[in-house]
């Protein structure tokens, strides 16, 4: 049986374990044979209402704070920040998001470690150069 709102193979359960809908006996979803129901408006699982004659969006929030996050991790944290909260709307990148943020995170407070640590040794080296702070 396949979900009537993703298209999914769900087998016989009566809730989609991927969106989370509330799945018809098997002779309606029969008839879709896998694909889109061909109405154009329905609910998801949250009983907000969905357009299935459109793709779903994608987030691109979550890509890019993802991807922002390995080089700006100011940046990446705002992007991926933005990204989960736009996951519901978009339905999608929620993972990418928390992944962004995380990677964010642990890039923030290395770097300010890292400065901490070798603040004392670049001090020493500049003042050894005739530099003084």
């Amino acid at each position: 049986m396949y979900c009537r709102h993703c298209g999914k193979d769900v087998g016989n359960a009566a809730w989609c374990p991927y969106c989370g809908a509330k799945q018809q006996p098997d002779e309606q979803n029969a008839q879709t044979n896998g694909s889109y129901q061909t109405s154009t408006d329905s609910q998801n699982a949250w009983g907000e209402q969905i357009n299935l004659s459109s793709p779903p969006r994608t987030n691109i929030f979550a890509i890019v704070g993802l991807i922002l996050a390995f080089f700006s991790s100011l940046l990446g944290l705002i992007f991926s920040i933005i990204g989960l909260a736009k996951a519901r709307e978009y339905g999608s990148g929620k993972g990418l998001a928390i992944a962004g943020i995380v990677v964010s995170i642990f890039s923030i407070v290395f770097s300010i470690i890292a400065t901490l640590l070798w603040l004392p040794q670049l001090q020493q080296a500049l003042a050894e150069m005739g530099y003084r702070l």
